[in-house]
This record gives structure tokens, sequence and C-alpha cells, in this order.
């Protein structure tokens, strides 16, 4: 039981009970009735009594300094710092109102109690119409909404935290306000009834950054509204299959990159068995269709960064014997054998032991993840495969020409090798603007970690570049690309990656994993039928992984496993 979970039991009382005194104290003050105003006193105490276990298991369950980090950033973390203050005022309250009734012919003191707690709804009430703001106000540029909540957040002081509580309300970081629900019913039976798969999300590494790998204290089964991910939302959006990202850094290439990845993989499967009513680990397509059936989320681990096999083949092999089921060949930083599309390229693409790595992957039955890697290595690869490739998070570069996206010729070989390209959420891969401003974001990440050895201060200054240069776009344009992409390849190979937890600026209508079924609205009222809908929601993503475990099968029978290395001397060929 997560601590977030205990809060959001005993805040409720607090609040009912504060309310109740408030309006019965407020009556009887008014009527000069003194039963009523002792029975507000009665009713103070107990919101007083129980805001202390939601003040403990608040402070328990959310990142303070998190919190400070991105005060001003997102309304959602700055409510619930305020909401200590809110209890702090409810306990003062609580305690005057103890003594009134050792007192109790003090009606002065019975009048002071009424007044703080007055002062407490009018806290709650300014802060809830703050959160309804938020969630549906007008979407307006990046900057402009990132600067305006912030002076409201501030201009309410303690704005409550009850309002944060809400499932609905996104974090301000994501660069978009959530427009009205317009998924028709039809939309959203056909989405219901699909396998509806999302090929990457960061939320494992954005456990391992604010809860220090403790997936507890991370609280997704009740609600997480500063981020793109839970499990009530999770189930809003109609997920069924889920890739989880296990994320290693660049940093660490060749300096413990494997043992990041192992954490990670365990972070996941802890993830699961946290939570068994809704989530378990699948390793094959057999067992996805099983437990999907069975009502609850199939959790998959995709490696994001082949720097996580430390050079060595036998290393791959024992990492998808841990369960990783894709592998994204590099992440930002080009390797000793694959260049890396946000990095200076240093071998044309793949080398001799690159294409060795993606055969070995392909004799294990591992999807080779394209996302992340040259044009040039993508050709090679595909070029290699003996198996549907897949890119788990990448977009039309035709549509916004950013080297993270897809060429249309690239697209054309996917279509020949079987493979899928799913589709990336994140505005500076989709808004052909922001994708020109962006090109060389890896380097200003550089130059930003350079500038701000602070972690902390790191992430503040590139979410500030962020809004500075991301607009972020909506859900039309979202299926423009998974349009262009069927249009150049075709309806089979094409489906949804969204990168959600690993991007700060999202689209309008994609706000959060809950949004899902608002892409098959879309897609929906341009003429998609519904058996065209269940390939691109999951359907194609689910036949590439089997045709690669049939490929894995008939491989194993005429290919020995490889155990080829490289050393760490450089960027050799």
């Amino acid at each position: 039981m997560s601590w977030e979970y205990l809060h959001q039991i005993s805040q409720p009382f607090s609040v009912v009970f504060a309310l109740a005194g408030v309006g019965a104290g407020l009556i009887g003050w008014i009527t000069d009735r003194e039963g009523l105003e002792r029975y507000a006193v009665v009713s103070l105490l107990l919101a007083g009594l129980f805001s202390i276990p939601a003040f403990v298991t608040g402070l328990a369950a959310a990142d303070v300094e998190e919190a400070r980090t991105f005060v001003g950033e997102s309304p959602v973390m700055t409510h619930r710092l305020w909401s200590i203050w809110a209890t702090v005022l409810l306990v003062i309250s609580a305690t005057f109102a103890g003594f009134s009734l050792l007192q109790s012919s003090d009606r002065r003191l019975r009048r002071f109690v009424i007044a703080v707690s007055v002062l407490s709804a009018v806290v709650v009430a300014y802060a809830g119409w703050l959160g309804l703001l938020i969630h549906h106000g007008d979407a307006g540029d990046a900057q402009s909404r990132r600067a305006g909540l912030a002076s409201v957040a501030g201009f309410t002081a303690p704005g409550f935290a009850a309002a944060a509580a809400d499932p609905g309300l996104t974090a301000a970081s994501t660069g978009s306000t959530a427009p009205g629900d317009t998924t028709s019913d039809e939309a959203r039976r056909i989405h219901r009834d699909a396998i509806v798969v999302d090929g990457h999300n960061d939320l494992p590494w954005r456990i391992r950054q604010q809860a220090a790998l403790d997936v507890e204290r991370m609280g997704i089964g009740t609600g997480r509204p500063d981020g793109h991910t839970d499990i009530p939302r999770l189930r809003e959006g109609g997920v069924d299959v889920q890739f989880w990202a296990a994320y290693v850094e660049a940093d660490y290439i060749g300096d413990g990159a494997t043992a990041v990845a192992l954490e990670q993989i365990d972070l996941i499967k802890r993830l699961a068995a946290a939570y068994p009513a809704d989530f378990e680990m699948a390793y094959s397509t057999g067992e996805i269709e099983r437990i999907v059936g069975e009502g609850k989320i199939a959790s998959l681990i995709g490696i994001e960064g082949g720097h996580a096999i430390s050079n060595s083949l036998p290393v791959l092999r024992e990492l998808y014997g841990a369960g990783a089921r894709y592998m994204t060949l590099t992440h930002s930083k080009t390797l000793a054998w694959a260049d890396a599309a946000g990095d200076t390229a240093a071998h044309g693409g793949l080398t001799g032991f690159g294409r060795e790595v993606v055969a070995e992957m392909n004799r294990l039955g591992m999807l080779v993840d394209l996302s992340h890697v040259t044009a040039e290595a993508m050709r090679d690869a595909l070029g290699t495969a003996q198996a549907p490739v897949i890119y788990s998070h990448s977009s039309a570069r035709a549509i916004a020409d950013h080297p993270r996206n897809v060429p249309d010729d690239v697209l054309r070989l996917v279509a020949e090798n079987g493979g899928v390209v799913m589709v990336n959420f994140f505005s500076g891969f989709i808004v052909p603007e922001s994708a020109r401003r962006i090109g060389d974001i890896f380097q200003v990440e550089e130059r930003l970690r350079e500038e701000h050895t602070d972690d902390a201060a790191f992430r503040e200054a590139l979410t500030a570049w962020m809004f500075e240069n991301i607009e972020p776009g909506d859900v039309e344009l979202v299926a423009d690309h998974i349009e262009h992409i069927i249009r150049v390849a075709g309806i089979d190979h094409v489906g949804l990656g969204s990168d959600f937890d690993g991007i700060p600026v999202v689209p309008r209508g994609l706000e959060d994993v809950s949004k899902f079924p608002e892409i098959t609205a879309v897609l929906l009222e341009r003429g998609y039928s519904e058996a065209e809908l269940r390939k691109i929601l999951g359907g194609n993503l689910l036949r590439v992984f089997r045709e690669t475990e049939e490929a894995a099968a008939r491989l194993q029978r005429s290919v020995p496993p490889g155990f080829s290395r490289l050393p760490f001397s450089g960027l050799e060929p």
C-alpha cells in the first residue's frame, strides 16, 4: 500500500469534516445558534485530526525537492507544496477547537475557530477553481501558458492540494491543455475492442529519478497528475499492451551501462508485481493475448540504448534472458558499432559488429528497434535483418524534418521488410517548425549540462529551452504522420509509440495516456475502417512480434549463438 494511496484515503475525511464544520459554523454564527457553533467546533476538530495523517502521507508521497524545482512549471506541484500550509491551517483550527470544547462558555474562541476554518474553505474553493482553469482553459502558446500558470499559482499563495488530487489534471510541463472530449461512442467502442499497444513509455526512468527506484513511492496506483502515466489513466486510455523503456543514459557508455539496464529491468518487473490486478509481465505474443484476455495490461521490456550490451553479444543474450524484448540500437550517442541520429556519424551506418548485433537479435527473437539511429544505420539494419524491424517511437521525416524521424525511402524499405513504425507524440518530432528548431537538441543538452552541473538545474534549464522553442501542435498532426506512413509504406506498417513521460511537450488532445482514444476518433473521422484501426492501434506490432518469434525458431535450428565482443578503445569500425 503506497503513501499516495493512504494520502487519498485520509484527505477526503478531513475535507468533508472541514466543509461540514464551516457550513454549520457560519449558519450558527449568522442565526446566533450556539448549538450549531458547538457542532461546527466538533466537526472542525475531527477535520484537523484527519488532516494529520493526510499531512504525513502527503509529505511521504511527494518529492518536495522536485516540487520546489518545478514551482511555476507545474501548478499541480505548486498545489502540493501549498497543501502543507492548508493542512497547517486546519491543524491550527482543530487545536483551538479543542480548547473551545474545554472552554464551552467562551463563544469568542468558537467564532475564532470558525473564522480560521472559513479562511481554509476559501483556499480550497479558489484552488479548486484554479484546477478547473488548468484543466479546461483555452490553449495558448507554450510560453504564455507557462507564465500565466506560474503567476496564477503564485498569486493564489496557499493553493490547496485537494484540486491536485484530481486525476484529470496534467502537468503544465506537457505544454498543452486538454480540449473537450470529442470522442464518439463508435470510436470508443472500436478503441475498447481493439488491442491497443504503446511502443514506448519512459515511466521507469521517471521512477528512477524521482523516487530513487522505489516503485511504491511513485504511487501510480491512485493517480500522478503531474506526469503522463498512472494506472487510472492507462485504464481510461484503453492501453492493453505497454512496452516500458529500460532507458540507459548515454553518460554510462563504457561505465556501468549494463548494470543500469539490469536495474531498470528489475524496476519494471517490480512495477508489475506491485500492481498485480492491473499489470502482468509478458515475454511472448501468446502471453500478451492471455494477459489482455484476463483484463490486465501486458507489460513488456524494451532496452533503450545499445550501449547496454557493453559491446558484447553474450551480454545481449543475457539481457534477453532477463526479459528484454526489444532493443533500440543507440540512443543519443554514436557507439563503437552504430551511428546515432543525435550525434556525429563515425561509421556510415552500422559496422560489421553492428550487423552481428542485428543478426543475434533476430536469432534470439528480440525486436530490432531503429529509433534513434541515422538513416544510413537504418538502411544497414534493414539490409541485414531476417525478421521485421520496429521503430518504437519515431515519426515521418517528410512532415517534420528531424533526424529522429524516418525518411520516405526507408519507409518503403520497412514495408519490404514487414516492419512497423510506431509514431512518436513528442511535439518536437511532429510539428514541422518545432522539428527545425530542435534539430540539434542533443547538442543543446550537452551544452546545458556543461553550464548546469546540478541535475535539477539542468532539467529546469532544458525544460525552459523546450518551451521557448517547441510549439505543441495537436492530435490532428499526429494523425497526419500516421497517414503519411500509410501512404508510403502501407496500412500494415504503422503503430503508436507515445514516448510519454520521456517528453516535455505533447500535442493538444494527447496530454497523457488517457487520451489514446482521441487518435482513434480522429482516424475514424478521416474514413478509416474498424479493421484498419485495429491494425494501427496494435495489430501491426503484434504481427511483427509474432513473425519475429517465428524467425527466431527457424534461425535457432541452424545458427549458433554469437560470442563476438569489442573493446572500449574508442569508435573503432
